[in-house]
């Protein structure tokens, strides 16, 4: 184990072990008295704290279990009175009768109730086949599908419900003592005269009174709005102790009222509570702090000495490994460091040159091959030739081959497109559209072509003449080779986002997967889809280029990638 301790430290940069040092040496200890301190401060005051809170909230939770069973026993009071199940029983087919049960038993035992407990705000019966009496009785109808009534609908015992701000407790009448009718009792309670006594005498300490799904049903410092607040710290306070509460670090307990299944919260803030334990941790940290202040200068010191050059040798190293190869290295120290610093720039410097020479020279290869692709036709001799073939058809009445000598003509001037390696994408396409209309002439027109150009691409530049050669090997690879049916040629162009997107696509016999993976690798003869591909590529980048849509039986779709270019670069 120390062996393997000791390789890691062997291993760490030269950094790391001068921090980890002084960590181990000075920081580590007084952190760990510091923090021995604190806790043991902070576990005698609240010790002392939580044993006070929780004998005042065993007494406010035993004085509100009282006061909760006294209004269960009222419900008592109330559902097994014989007097009262009797009118809830008998069917009244006289409603003087009903009206005489109601004022000589019924409403007494109610107003009593009400004057003898001014908390309790209403009392209420739901019934289902009594007709209703004022405030007292009422039909079911009216809370049927509130969650309070459902809940209480399959118990007998004492319901406590929070609905809408009112809070009331509901009481079912068993179905033995009213002949199998549905009949229930509700009380409903005014807030201060239910939990006006719990009340702290101390004004920073807070009581909150929560149900069992956790909503507010009184809170001493807030409103009822804090339902959301409470839900989330629940979580928190799950364990007694020191908890986040209303934003701030407190002391709480809990008790439940086992009558009515509530949670009474108990909280006071931390600093009002123990403001000596707060000056202790403060002092404790205060000096921990400074300890650490004076260390990390130190620390920072050494590194600024040893370490500052060491660090920016290596950024630099890891953007030279990433491929830029155009920063500029150099330092103004006469050290070790210093030199190495220099030596490895000097390199970086000559290595960017030889990448540069070596691109441009590619670069020329490739235009090269262009021109003496293009410097085969004598441009004056090609032109004046064709336009005496013009004349000579325009003289005969042949139409057809004025246009074809015409077209010939228009497509040599814009391939040739006077030397320049970018040209309008207006000519590449005028350059394509000649080509194919000539080769529609050859083939007796015994395919369809269609253009579907976005406009806006003629305000665009480009690469001279790499669209024809695509059309070219669509017509000869794929419409030539076409078993029956008529061939189909589609030229798109569209202007993407950040870059213009041309499409050629035919209803060739396709090409095999084989092919196709070859075909932007291996040599081939005369300007095809590789030459084309390594011109993009060379000029823009490889994030654009050519793409192979094909498949055996379905055609071939190319796809040229090229970048917005708004002026011959």
């Amino acid at each position: 184990m120390i062996n393997r301790l000791l390789s890691l430290f062997i291993n760490l940069r030269f950094k790391q072990k001068l921090i980890l040092s002084y960590i181990v040496i000075t920081i580590i200890p007084i952190i760990v008295l510091g923090g021995y301190s604190y806790e043991q401060s902070k576990r005698f005051i609240q010790k002392q704290v939580m044993s006070g809170m929780k004998d005042t909230v065993n007494t406010m939770a035993d004085s509100m279990n009282d006061k909760i069973g006294k209004y269960n026993n009222m419900t008592d009071l109330i559902v097994f009175n014989s007097s009262i199940q009797r009118i809830f029983t008998n069917l009244y087919s006289d409603l003087a009768n009903l009206s005489y049960d109601l004022r000589d038993h019924l409403e007494p035992l109610f107003q009593t109730i009400l004057y003898l407990n001014k908390e309790i705000t209403n009392l209420t019966v739901y019934t289902q086949t009594m007709p209703e009496y004022g405030s007292m009785i009422q039909s079911y109808e009216r809370v049927k599908d509130t969650s309070w009534y459902k809940a209480s609908h399959d118990s007998l015992i004492p319901v406590w419900a929070y609905d809408q701000g009112e809070l009331f407790l509901t009481r079912r009448f068993s179905d033995y003592y009213v002949n199998h009718n549905f009949v229930l009792l509700t009380m409903k309670f005014n807030y201060v005269g239910l939990f006006g006594h719990l009340d702290s005498d101390m004004p920073e300490y807070g009581i909150v009174v929560a149900d069992e799904q956790g909503d507010i049903l009184f809170s001493q410092k807030t409103s009822h709005a804090d339902e959301p607040e409470l839900r989330a710290i629940d979580a928190q306070v799950a364990k007694e102790g020191v908890a986040k509460w209303n934003g701030a670090e407190s002391f709480v307990v809990k008790r439940e009222v086992p009558q009515s299944g509530w949670t009474i919260y108990y909280y006071a803030p931390v600093p009002y509570v123990s403001p000596g334990a707060g000056t202790i941790v403060g002092a404790t940290v205060v000096i921990v702090l400074l300890c650490i202040a004076v260390l990390m200068l130190l620390i920072w010191l050494f590194s600024r000495t040893f370490l500052k050059q060491i660090v920016a040798l290596n950024r630099n190293m890891r953007l030279v490994a990433q491929g830029n190869f155009t920063i500029d290295i150099r330092s103004s120290s006469r050290d070790e460091i210093g030199e190495l610093t220099n030596r490895f720039g000097i390199m970086v410097k000559q290595i960017n040159e030889l990448i540069q020479e070596a691109y441009h020279n590619k670069l020329l290869q490739k235009e090269a091959e262009l021109s003496i692709l293009q410097s085969q036709i004598n441009p004056h001799f090609l032109y004046n030739t064709l336009s005496v073939i013009n004349w000579k058809a325009l003289h005969l009445g042949a139409a057809d081959i004025s246009h074809v000598v015409t077209t010939l003509s228009r497509f040599y001037r814009t391939a040739l497109n006077k030397g320049e390696r970018m040209t309008p994408i207006r000519s590449e396409l005028e350059n394509t559209k000649c080509y194919v209309e000539i080769q529609l002439v050859m083939h007796d027109r015994n395919f369809d072509v269609d253009y579907a150009i976005d406009e806006r691409l003629y305000d665009y530049w480009t690469l001279n003449f790499i669209l024809q050669p695509i059309v070219e090997n669509a017509i000869l690879h794929g419409i030539d080779h076409k078993a029956e049916g008529r061939g189909s040629l589609t030229i798109k162009g569209l202007l993407m986002e950040k870059h213009v997107e041309f499409a050629v696509e035919d209803n060739g016999p396709g090409i095999g997967e084989e092919i196709s993976s070859r075909l932007l690798t291996a040599a081939s003869n005369g300007y095809g889809l590789k030459n084309v591909n390594d011109r993009i590529k060379l000029a823009f980048g490889d994030a654009y280029g050519i793409d192979i849509d094909s498949e055996e039986g379905r055609g071939t779709i190319i796809t040229l990638r090229l970048p917005v270019e708004k002026r011959n670069s």
